[in-house]
């Protein structure tokens, strides 16, 4: 019997929900993997183990400085008032950057926005 090798090849960023396997493929591989990854999955496929490359790709902090130490608070749970205090700002100031920091993110709501944050910001 013959084993006829599938590899689905994407520029969907990983994680993506687009970035599951091709229907028939044993795996999917980013076109950014290197080619000692590209060997690694290839060895994982011809053992019989399915493997999806995945290979970490930055992500640019779109935020000011300011943006990104109140999303942090966002990020621990802290209220529009809480970060006001701490930041010794306004709390229309505050509500003012949301709304900056979720066009920025393309996001609707700050449950969003801390969400997204977190794939560029240190906690």
């Amino acid at each position: 019997s013959s084993t006829h090798l599938i590899i689905g090849l994407t520029d969907t960023p990983p994680g993506n929900s687009l970035d599951l396997p091709l229907k028939g493929a044993r795996s999917t591989i980013h076109r950014s993997c290197s080619s000692r990854e590209l060997l690694e999955i290839l060895t994982a496929i011809q053992a019989d183990s399915p493997v999806t490359c995945s290979p970490t790709i930055p992500i640019k902090n779109p935020l000011t400085e300011r943006q990104t130490e109140i999303i942090k608070r966002v990020v621990d749970g802290c209220t529009n008032k809480q970060i006001a205090t701490q930041l010794s700002i306004a709390e229309g100031t505050v509500r003012n950057q949301m709304v900056n920091i979720m066009r920025k993110l393309e996001v609707r709501n700050r449950t969003a926005a801390a969400r997204k944050a977190i794939k560029f910001i240190e906690c």
